[in-house]
């Protein structure tokens, strides 16, 4: 389970002293007639249109489930992958959308591009939510300023506590990759910033 934007395998800058929300129907509920949406005929709130790439479609299955507890209506809408990229990120006719947000091996590759308003476009995998802080801005700014871990890991915990406050996306999972490749390659990386100098074929010639 995801605690925010920044991944747990990538320790030295995850931040696991967040705000976090476990599930609450009730509460869910309460805020949801405070908020002024009281349940209709049915017990249906209101609808919610769910334009996503069919790879999701499981996870459009659940959501749809954990929503109509609290009387919300997720029509899921199934789409080829560009066609919902398009839909979500170039066009914005959404009203509840799902991307992957890969964290790559440093937050700067993965992570920057998905909060700084400076990336609010309407381009694939952009700053899709159009969140706009001063202060998370300035903070991506100086993590990417310094080489110093420590120091960029402080702007990264200040971010993420940031973020899980004032949640501009809903994080819901960490997902493994797996690469298959024969047992004589050794030391693969799968990003291209992994050290990948370090990889290896027991059959190669030495240059």
């Amino acid at each position: 389970m995801a605690t925010g934007p920044i991944s747990s395998t990538m320790s030295w800058a995850y931040n696991p002293n967040v705000t976090k929300y476990p599930r609450d129907v009730e509460r869910a509920n309460q805020l949801l007639e405070q908020a002024g949406f009281p349940r209709m005929e049915g017990g249906t709130r209101f609808r919610v249109a769910f334009p996503h790439a069919t790879q999701y479609a499981r996870y459009g299955e659940v959501m749809r489930q954990n929503l109509a507890d609290v009387g919300v209506d997720l029509t899921l809408q199934p789409m080829e992958f560009n066609a919902a990229v398009d839909r979500v990120f170039v066009k914005q006719d959404f009203d509840l959308g799902i991307a992957s947000s890969c964290n790559g091996p440093d937050p700067e590759i993965g992570v920057t591009r998905v909060y700084v308003s400076s990336n609010i476009k309407p381009i694939p995998f952009a700053n899709g939510a159009a969140y706009s802080n001063p202060r998370v801005d300035e903070l991506f700014a100086q993590a990417a300023s310094v080489v110093d871990r420590q120091q960029r890991a402080r702007a990264y915990y200040e971010i993420q506590d940031v973020l899980t406050r004032e949640v501009p996306y809903w994080w819901l999972v960490e997902t493994d990759f797996v690469r298959a490749n024969k047992n004589e390659y050794h030391d693969l990386a799968i990003w291209s910033a992994d050290l990948a100098e370090t990889a290896w074929w027991e059959k190669g010639q030495k240059r």
